[in-house]
This record gives C-alpha cells, structure tokens and sequence, in this order.
C-alpha cells in the first residue's frame, strides 16, 4: 500500500472499525440487536482472538466470561482493550432467556417481559460502549508519545547545558499536560540502536533539541541518525524519491541554541539568504520530511547564546511550548 501512501491497518484497529460500525446500526435498529451482537462475537471476536493467540502467545486474556470476572479481549502491548464483557453478558442471558434456562436477571416477571427488558440493554450496552470508544480516541489524540532527542554538546565556549536544560524543561511541562515523553540523548556512549529504534518508532511527535554547529547538527546527533534510521525500518526506497518514510510520527519540532543572533538572519554576506533560522537546519527538516514526518511544529531558536544575555529564554521557551502543545 505504500504506492497509494496508505498504512495497513492492524487486525485490532480493522476489528475496531467493524464493531464501532456494527454497535451504531443496532443503536439506530438498522439491524437486530442480538444478531449483531452475535456477529462480533463469533466472526469478529472470537476469530481474532484465535488468530492473536497464534501471533502473540501469552499476550491476550482469555474470552470474556459472563461472572463478572472482568476478563476481556486485549492485545497487551497495544493498550487497546476491546471490554465487550457487558455486551457479551446481556447476549447471553438474551439466549438463557429464549431457550427457558435459569436467569441472573428479570427471573421474577414474565420470559416475555424478560425477553423486552434483556433486548434494551443490549441497546444501552452498545451507546456505552460508543460513548467510552469515543472519550478513549479523544484522550488518545489529547495525549501524546513524545520523543525528546538531545544533543547537547560542548565546543569553544558552549558547554551544551542549555539544550539539555531546555529538554529538562521540555520533558518536566509536557508530561503535566498528560504526555508520554521519552528521551534519547545522542551524547550518551551507551545508547543502543535497537532501544532507539523502537522510541522513534513509538512517537507520535519527535522534539530535537540541538545546536547549531558549522551551519549544521554536531557530531552525536549526526551519528544516531545514521546509526538509527534502518533501511525497511525507518525508510524503503521508492521510484518516487523521498516517498517511502516508515517512521509514524506526524509531527516533529526543533529547539536549537546558536551564537547567531535572530537579528543577523537574512543579513550580511553568510546569511543574506536565509531570513528564518529553518534555512539553516534544512538537512533535519528534509530529514524528517524523508521519514514521512511532514507537520512541523515551529521552531524555537535561542540565539547570541554564548556572549549574550539568556535570562529571556526560559519564560520564552515555556509560553513556546504552551501555546503549541495542549
């Protein structure tokens, strides 16, 4: 599906789609209640609990039981929890109640009462059911995963404090709000590629804290983009150049520290034609663009770094990140 930009979707997040579909037709009597609700599941839940099993043994929990056993269908590592166990209850008693087996509920009024009474809350179950799929996406959208690669350096006068300290910064507001955040310092000499592969492809938005060095990234941050950015892991090569990005970010955002101050940009001989910091850092913004991470956050560019005055930066970089991440 790359030729069409297309991601394949899981089996979980296609089944999800299924139920999502299947539970609004019952709630508008498009079909019958108990045979969509036996639709999910035999063909949907049980099946794609038989073939998860296969794929990721010892991960998912046993089918639902009706006793309050508070099992449900769930893919461990994904956090995405089907919680049918309501539904799958009043489907059963809905049975229990047909065939003239014993009753948990309603076993004092008529089976034909019983019946009516047993088919709404297969009903109400399934508004629930939308109502807490629907609060989920909307924390899950709110929240993010959020990858904080630093690269804090020392060279001539600058010591690299500040863009570790502007990740500090970073890391203490946003997991506040409610965000995921980990860190990757490219500094370290004991980060592991395999590690680093996983937290970029665990992001949803990637955050680079780095210098500006030459005109470019320093050196550790130069080398973890070689090192971490696999061929069929990150990126596949496309007839379309730059078109086969792997990585499932969307968003991506740089903080950089220069001794360029914000007023010689689009100045002078050496800048004349670079107006805005992002001229400079071109090769990390193609980068991402190449990843397939192409909504770009605004940059924050703490300037005169070394011989100016800093005292402005922290409030600044506070109401930054205020007014980019909710």
């Amino acid at each position: 599906m790359l030729e069409l930009n297309i991601t394949k979707p899981t089996l979980i997040e296609a089944g999800l789609v299924i139920i999502r579909r299947v539970l609004n037709q019952i709630i508008s009597h498009e079909i019958d209640a108990i045979v969509g609700i036996n639709y999910i599941h035999e063909e949907l839940h049980d099946e794609m609990s038989s073939n998860l099993e296969k794929k990721f043994s010892g991960h998912i929990c046993s089918r639902p039981d009706y006793n309050n056993t508070k099992k449900y269908f769930r893919e461990k590592d994904s956090g995405i929890n089907f919680d049918l166990t309501q539904l799958f209850g009043w489907e059963r008693e809905y049975s229990d109640c047909i065939t003239g087996s014993a009753l948990n509920f309603y076993y004092d009024i008529s089976r034909d009462k019983a019946e009516l009474k047993i088919y709404q809350h297969v009903i109400e179950e399934a508004e629930n059911w939308l109502k807490e799929a629907k609060s989920h996406n909307k924390n899950e959208e709110t929240n993010m995963n959020i990858l904080l690669v630093t690269a804090g350096y020392s060279i001539f006068d600058a010591k690299g404090q500040l863009n570790g300290f502007l990740a500090y910064i970073t890391e203490k507001h946003l997991s506040k709000k409610g965000h995921k955040v980990k860190i990757s310092d490219t500094t370290k000499d004991t980060w592991n590629v395999n590690r680093e592969v996983d937290k970029l492809l665990w992001a949803n938005t990637i955050i680079y804290f780095t210098p500006i060095m030459w005109f470019n990234m320093p050196v550790p941050m130069v080398k973890w983009l070689d090192e971490v950015l696999l061929y069929e892991k990150t990126f596949v090569i496309t007839e379309e150049y730059g078109e086969g990005g792997q990585v499932p970010a969307d968003n991506f955002m740089i903080v950089t520290t220069s001794n360029m101050k914000s007023s010689d940009l689009g100045k002078g001989f050496v800048m004349k034609n670079t107006p805005h910091i992002d001229g400079v850092l071109q090769p990390l913004i193609m980068t991402n663009n190449y990843l397939n991470i192409r909504n770009q956050i605004p940059t924050f560019h703490a300037g005169d770094v070394i011989s100016g005055d800093t005292s402005w930066i922290e409030k600044a970089f506070l109401k930054h990140l205020e007014d980019n991440f909710k």
